[in-house]
């Protein structure tokens, strides 16, 4: 079994690969492209399987290469920033590199293994986000509502835009409901 651990840049890929007892098996870099993407598959398939992959960055930079491993049934997790930094403390090492950035990375994926959080194919909606998307179109849709009322008041009351403006939208309500209910022409 192969741990492997990718940090990912814009241009780059640095992946480190480890053995299921620790050993360092080796790192190399590539390019982030499609033949990057390649030539680290080819390399990766060179050590002993099954591979588990953790990829900082799965969400940016390293999104790409995640979905590509995750489309060929890898198991991929995302590692955060926070736990890359515990473990390269752990490792005494103040330099910065991507190798030694990779290291910890495939160490995270050995010791914290099915706690880390896998990485969805692209077509798996996240729940959160959906949420996320839906209250900012509510959100949106209720602005939209109360600028619009505000105008028509705007319209009935000319010169009024400053009272309507700075009323929040339950005492607009309320102001409303104050006002006189008047037939209207269902014709008109």
């Amino acid at each position: 079994m192969t741990m492997f651990g990718v940090d990912s840049h814009q241009a780059q890929l640095t992946l480190a690969a480890l053995a299921d007892h620790g050993q360092g098996l080796g790192t190399t870099e590539v390019a982030n492209t499609a033949i990057g993407w390649a030539t680290a598959r080819a390399w990766a398939a060179t050590f002993p399987a099954p591979h588990t992959w953790g990829v900082a960055g799965s969400g940016s930079d390293g999104w790409r290469f995640a979905q590509i491993l995750v489309e060929t049934g890898a198991a991929v997790s995302e590692v955060s920033a926070h736990l890359m930094a515990r473990y390269r403390r752990r490792a005494r090492r103040r330099d910065k590199t991507d190798p030694l950035d990779a290291q910890p990375i495939a160490q995270v994926v050995l010791v914290e293994g099915a706690a880390l959080p896998p990485v969805a194919p692209a077509g798996t909606p996240d729940p959160w986000k959906l949420l996320s998307r839906q209250r900012d179109a509510l959100l949106t849709a209720r602005t939209a509502a109360i600028n619009q009322l505000r105008r028509l008041l705007e319209r009935w009351e000319p010169g009024s835009t400053t009272r309507w403006s700075t009323l929040t939208a339950p005492a607009v309500l309320v102001e409303l409901a104050q006002w006189p209910v008047v037939p209207t022409d269902p014709v008109a």
